[in-house]
């Protein structure tokens, strides 16, 4: 029906007017701290995937999808890390495990150059770094239509330079390939 993620907060929870603004949270600036973490783990600036493959309410891609996404990542060239918040979200397979501070998140990724997420409340917050953005969406209907058309990014008005993917679970080596490409190009 044409209602997104956002429009539903916005009118029916917070009954908010239509020109009321998106306000990012601050950002501190501090780059010393991202470069620590950078040559900690040795990530390169410009070449590294931050991947967050977790969602509390979103069906996860296999574990399997996600660790072919990491080797074929780094056979481009490229470092990759798992954003994860402790043992309950473990570093995917083939890669070191970095949770940077909220407030310096938007930064880190425009540092590194590419985040990959499964749509998440992450995904939200992520939406105004200036750096490649790859959301997966389930492919499922959530209500009247597809996850996607709830919750995309693009079409909330979040950011307009997302790409976006539904991945399709019966064959995920079609967005495999689509992801790559997209980091890659």
């Amino acid at each position: 029906k044409k209602i997104n993620f956002d429009d539903h907060f916005r009118y029916s929870i917070y009954g908010l007017s239509e020109d009321s603004p998106v306000v990012v949270p601050n950002q501190r600036e501090d780059q010393a701290a991202i470069d620590k973490i950078f040559a900690e783990n040795q990530l390169i600036p410009g070449k590294t995937v931050i991947i967050a493959p977790y969602a509390n309410t979103i069906a996860n891609p296999s574990p399997e999808f996600w660790e072919k996404l990491v080797e074929e990542l780094k056979n481009a060239g490229y470092t990759v890390c798992t954003n994860s918040g402790g043992a309950e979200e473990p570093a995917i397979k083939g890669t070191l495990p970095v949770l940077f501070p909220f407030d310096i998140t938007i930064s880190a990724i425009e540092h590194a150059g590419c985040f990959i997420g499964l749509r998440s409340g992450l995904c939200d917050y992520v939406a105004a770094a200036k750096a490649k953005k790859i959301i997966l969406y389930p492919d499922r209907i959530y209500v009247n239509g597809p996850v996607i058309d709830f919750y995309s990014l693009n079409v909330m008005g979040l950011c307009e330079d997302a790409v976006e993917f539904v991945y399709n679970e019966k064959n995920p080596e079609e967005t495999l390939v689509n992801v790559v490409t997209s980091v890659t190009e």
